[in-house]
């Protein structure tokens, strides 16, 4: 198989409204369903775009089966180079007017597209977010985004579901999700403002999701939960406690690339900068928790780095902020003030803390609608251990 190779449908409209990209690999048992969700979507103007990256189980069976029947399919085969390079390849394969990333196991609603493409037309603006839902493979449960909170600050009327917001009026807007398959884009807007994925990364999605917030003051926030996101099946990416996690720290680098030269052209103040850093060290904490224990060690004298180069008016900004989960705000903390040995203390204390919570939660022993206190019992307790043990440096 040659590295770009394609399966030609029977029947493809030259120029679709929407391209949707759909990186495949080992997703077998998934990707039928992410395609239904696709063909079931009330805006037909579509072409689906399946890259399938080197998959090693019978996907392109699927596909191909769905694809005889449904010429808006093609399928690209390339060799493995990861879900950025699967993106970047689909991407640059598409011929719509706008662009829509959906994971093989993921799927949306409906009217999703349909929606998205009114809201950015209607409101002239470069590209959409709207909201979604986790969904829990292990016991088939549904939960909400982290960022719920943060939806529900943002107006809408009672009628309206859709709203213009942008960077500069709306600078909560960087703590959203940054999962792609919430966000629909321009084509051309993707492409002028070099929106590729950078490859041989994971957790990708975030410099993109920085990247395009600084590139427009026309976002279409839509206040509906389309997307459904895939947790808990095996083999999942972000599921793995591996060395990938460390990619964490290399897209931290990326984005704070980024974010110093808004700063430079004034695009980023105090207050924004503030709220990247609390946005990037949500990610920071979330990737060190699945850190293996070996590397640990190396994780944080990286994140040491990172944090000498990041301004110290933005940490000041970020720990200024109130957070529910304190756990943040102390990673914060000893970071600023270089307790690199307390921060280890306190990571592999919240980790211990965590493993016996999550024994009990899977023995049936806490119930799972109480976990949000008690993850603020452990981060509250693990915060005042961290400052004693600061105080003892």
């Amino acid at each position: 198989m040659s590295n770009l190779a394609e399966t030609k449908p029977k029947k493809l409209k030259i120029s679709p409204l929407v391209s949707i990209i759909v990186p495949m690999y080992n997703t077998e048992l998934y990707i039928g369903e992410t395609l239904r969700s696709l063909q079931s979507q009330t805006l037909k103007d579509i072409e689906i775009i399946v890259v399938n990256d080197g998959t090693k189980d019978d996907g392109v069976g699927v596909v191909e089966k769905v694809a005889e029947q449904d010429g808006r399919i093609r399928l690209i085969h390339k060799k493995n180079g990861g879900l950025s390079s699967a993106r970047n390849t689909g991407a640059r394969e598409a011929k719509g007017q706008f662009l829509y990333f959906l994971d093989s196991d993921d799927w949306i609603e409906p009217e999703t597209l349909s929606t998205a493409v009114q809201a950015v037309t209607n409101l002239g603006c470069e590209y959409a977010i709207f909201r979604g839902r986790i969904f829990d493979e292990t016991d088939h449960s549904y939960h909400a985004f982290y960022d719920w909170r943060i939806w529900n600050k943002l107006s809408f009327g009672s009628e309206d579901i859709s709203a213009v917001a942008s960077w500069d009026k709306q600078p909560a807007l960087i703590e959203l999700e940054p999962q792609i398959g919430l966000r629909l884009f321009g084509r051309e807007f993707f492409i002028s403002n070099n929106l590729w994925f950078p490859e041989g990364l994971h957790y990708e999605d975030f410099p993109v999701h920085i990247k395009s917030l600084l590139s427009t003051q026309r976002i279409a926030l839509i206040n509906k939960e389309f997307f459904f996101y895939r947790v808990g099946r095996p083999n999942k990416i972000t599921d793995q406690r591996n060395k990938k996690r460390l990619d964490i720290l290399k897209v931290y680098e990326i984005s704070l690339d980024c974010a110093i030269n808004a700063k430079i052209s004034g695009q980023m103040d105090v207050e924004r900068g503030g709220l990247f850093v609390h946005a990037i060290m949500r990610m920071v904490g979330w990737c060190e928790t699945f850190v293996p224990t070996k590397l640990l060690d190396s994780f944080i004298d990286r994140l040491f780095e990172l944090i000498d180069k990041t301004p110290k008016d933005w940490i000041d900004s970020a720990l200024a902020r109130s957070d529910e989960f304190v756990g943040r705000q102390v990673r914060i903390s000893l970071a600023k003030t270089g307790r690199q040995k307390a921060y280890k203390k306190f990571a592999t204390g919240r980790r211990a803390t965590w493993s016996v919570a999550r024994v009990l939660i899977a023995r049936g022993q806490l119930l799972s609608v109480a976990n949000n206190i008690i993850a603020k019992k452990i981060d509250t307790y693990l915060t005042r251990v961290a400052l004693i043990w600061r105080a003892k440096q």
